[in-house]
């Protein structure tokens, strides 16, 4: 990619200059995504004494209920709680952690089903197949725009639970694309959505198809994914750079509307 079409942020992450509408929604999501983590952060840093006994106040409001046996423990407990650690963000980072690498994940899975959309309408036979398709999946779409949308979706998901080496393919073979500049971007990738089915699918406990997938992990079975913020600001810029690098190439091969990213 010509660096007359892209930026680099100070932590190393590609900003394109212009993206397509999928590359867009892509980066929306990850920018709100930052701002409410920073925004949480902060929020601690500005607690005070007066603000935490007034907060002590309110959660003692709300769980108020003298004829749950339950609620009667769960005050007596907010009563006596050290509300420092109650408003430290850290006491939190596994629990939301699991849950915004999740979401990322999602968001770059997201923005591959959207771009392959963008491309289908201007190339509608890259989804032709020998695949047969039942006639009552085909029927209940009143326009052929609900179909192709309802086939990109289909092709997307089964593309993710197959493996990191079908989505390879496909955008070899059907894109004549490269998903990846390297083996080592691959296989870091692999492990980013194995991640993610972990967390999504069991609780982020990992199980022995992932030990023995991932044996140099040196995890245990049973134990759980950890994630500190400072990971989740990698992977950030690992998703970044891969939608970027991948963002100008389609969009440049199949001429598909750009539009300025941040406007």
């Amino acid at each position: 990619m010509a660096n007359s079409y892209y930026t680099k942020n100070k932590f190393g992450a590609v900003i394109l200059k212009k993206g397509t509408i999928a590359y867009h929604n892509f980066n929306a999501e990850l920018q709100q995504s930052e701002l409410f983590q920073l925004t949480t952060g902060l929020a601690t840093s500005f607690m005070t004494e007066e603000n935490k006994e007034t907060a002590r106040t309110n959660l003692i409001e709300i769980y108020s209920d003298p004829k749950n046996k339950a609620s009667v423990r769960l005050v007596k407990a907010i009563e006596v709680m050290d509300m420092d650690l109650v408003f430290d963000v850290f006491q939190y980072e596994q629990f939301y952690s699991q849950m915004q690498y999740a979401r990322s994940v999602d968001n770059i899975i997201t923005y591959f089903k959207d771009i392959l959309a963008e491309v289908v309408s201007e190339r509608p036979e890259i989804l032709k197949s020998s695949e047969v398709e039942r006639l009552d999946f085909i029927l209940q779409f009143e326009t052929m725009e609900e179909f192709v949308d309802a086939m990109v979706e289909k092709k997307t998901e089964e593309l993710f639970y197959r493996g990191i080496d079908k989505i390879e393919e496909f955008f070899i073979n059907k894109l004549n694309l490269k998903l990846f500049k390297s083996d080592i971007e691959k296989n870091a990738f692999n492990l980013i959505i194995k991640n993610r089915n972990l967390i999504v699918h069991n609780r982020g406990r990992v199980n022995s198809q992932f030990l023995k997938e991932f044996p140099f992990l040196k995890f245990e079975k049973g134990q759980f994914l950890r994630y500190a913020f400072q990971d989740l600001a990698d992977l950030s810029v690992a998703l970044t750079n891969i939608a970027g690098h991948l963002d100008y190439e389609i969009a440049k091969k199949y001429k598909l509307k750009r539009i300025k990213i941040g406007n």
